[in-house]
């Protein structure tokens, strides 16, 4: 369920790339005196729906007002963050509604095609078939999003570029994947992502029902885990500027909501 949604947003970004790419680029503004950063390094700003258009607007906090960015810096050098920082990225993402809820239509799913039979139907087994796909993801975000960054003084958030040609930038979110800043500033191999997908994967495999920790399986989902992190850094390069997009042809009425024309 999680990759069909994540394959229909990159559909969606892939379809409307030409258009927006298309469009002249706006020109540059001051950066205005309220500006500031967050822990997580999204800038703010204190533009209000409706205020002159030669003003940035206020940085995205979701995709498509759903999907949570807490883990993505629009900024191109923005302060390091503390190990407490990553915490904060941790703990938001894992208690998110957005993340409750997709993990609860997943767990629908897995009932409804039966996966993990051995839990049964019922309220019972969806519960635990809902504790499953939380305490994946719960594992998965703890490793890769606090625990190795902390312990290798790596960033684990993903910088977007935000400019340039779409190669770039495709580019760009794919090598992030591998590559990341440091505590320093510095760039390094991004062994936090790959040690901490390889690490919750075994985890995870531990207590997996039917699902024996062995090298061919640990290293297949280790190959998807590391794909759906490249699709995640595609769709938070692109994402912004698809919902930019549709939302300037919906249009918006006086309160800054979108309505359509």
């Amino acid at each position: 369920m999680r990759e069909t949604i994540a394959g229909s947003l990159l559909l969606l970004l892939l379809t409307a790339a030409p258009s927006f790419a298309q469009q002249a680029p706006e020109p540059a503004a001051p950066a205005p005196t309220g500006t500031s950063a967050n822990p997580q390094g999204e800038e703010q700003t204190s533009t209000a729906p409706g205020q002159s258009a030669n003003q940035p607007p206020t940085k995205p906090k979701r995709l498509f007002y759903i999907i949570p960015l807490y883990d993505v810096t629009f900024e191109k050098n923005p302060p390091p963050l503390t190990s407490a920082n990553k915490f904060g990225i941790y703990a938001r993402g894992i208690t998110d509604p957005y993340t409750i809820v997709s993990t609860a239509a997943q767990a629908g799913f897995d009932q409804a095609e039966n996966n993990f039979s051995q839990y049964g139907q019922g309220a019972a087994g969806y519960g635990k078939r809902f504790g499953l796909d939380y305490s994946d993801i719960a594992i998965g975000g703890f490793f890769v999003t606090y625990a190795y960054p902390s312990l290798l003084h790596e960033d684990p958030r993903y910088f977007r570029k935000g400019e340039g040609g779409i190669g770039k930038r495709l580019g760009h979110a794919i090598a992030n994947t591998f590559v990341t800043r440091t505590d320093s500033r510095g760039r390094s191999f991004n062994w936090a992502n790959v040690l901490g997908r390889l690490t919750a994967g075994s985890v995870i495999l531990s207590y997996h029902p039917g699902s024996p920790l062995s090298a061919p399986r640990l290293f297949e989902g280790f190959g998807n885990s590391l794909g759906n992190s490249m699709l995640s850094n595609v769709l938070n390069e692109f994402g912004p500027d698809v919902q930019r997009w549709l939302f300037k042809r919906i249009g918006r009425d006086a309160t800054g909501r979108p309505i359509a024309k």
